[in-house]
């Protein structure tokens, strides 16, 4: 009788310990009035996790926000990331800093650097306007203006050319 014995593998996945913060803007340079959107990614360990309640200058309206999470596996270890977005439309031109974002995990503080935006003079949108608008709707009214400052651009071209003729 020969006797066969086998090992049953069991494959635990591994979480991933360390946190990484980052944070980003779309634009570090834009109109009054044109949307900026700012990203802050969390990735690794999410557990025991503090998020930031961030607070903006008060020359920007806060237009929408949005939160997304992802899994992954790789060679065992599991990866989770989560993104906090969140629009914002400069009211006025000058230099502005969003950030510093604190996020704490595990007792300790996490913090990416702060981001420097620079708005110009622009159109700037009445904040009374974004009451009761969600993302989309914000969205097609970004797309609308953004249409007609390009059709004002070519108007404003075509105009030159013709005044370069005379």
């Amino acid at each position: 009788i020969m006797l066969v014995s086998g090992a049953i593998l069991c494959a635990t996945p591994v979480f991933a310990q360390d946190l990484n913060v980052s944070a980003e803007a779309d634009k570090t340079t834009v109109d009054a009035g044109e949307p900026v959107t700012l990203t802050l990614t969390l990735s690794g360990d999410l557990t025991s996790l503090k998020l930031p309640t961030p607070t903006f200058p008060p020359e920007f309206a806060a237009a929408g926000q949005s939160q997304s999470t992802s899994f992954s596996m790789q060679a065992g270890v599991v990866e989770r990331s989560m993104r906090l977005t969140y629009v914002l439309i400069p009211q006025r031109e000058g230099k502005f800093t969003l950030g510093p974002f604190t996020v704490e995990h595990h007792k300790k503080e996490f913090q990416p650097a702060a981001i420097e935006i620079t708005v110009k003079k622009g159109t700037p949108v009445d904040e009374a306007l974004l009451n009761g608008l969600d993302y989309q709707q914000w969205d097609q009214i970004a797309l609308k203006t953004a249409e007609k400052n390009t059709l004002l651009r070519k108007a404003l071209d075509n105009l030159r050319d013709k005044i370069n003729l005379i």
